[in-house]
């Protein structure tokens, strides 16, 4: 319910990661956990097949 009520001006929001010492705006870091949460999905899918789950 957050992210879909939120306007495209608030995905422009940055915030800075203190562990890579970088800003970046709720846009891209959302693509990128995105992503990394399929890469695992992924992940999963594969052994489930290897391992005939």
């Amino acid at each position: 319910m957050l992210l879909k009520g939120m306007t495209n001006k608030q995905f422009e929001r940055t915030f800075h990661h203190p562990e890579h010492n970088e800003s970046y705006n709720l846009r891209v870091y959302l693509a990128n956990y995105v992503w990394h949460c399929n890469h695992h999905f992924a992940h999963i899918e594969n052994l489930k097949k290897e391992k005939n789950w």
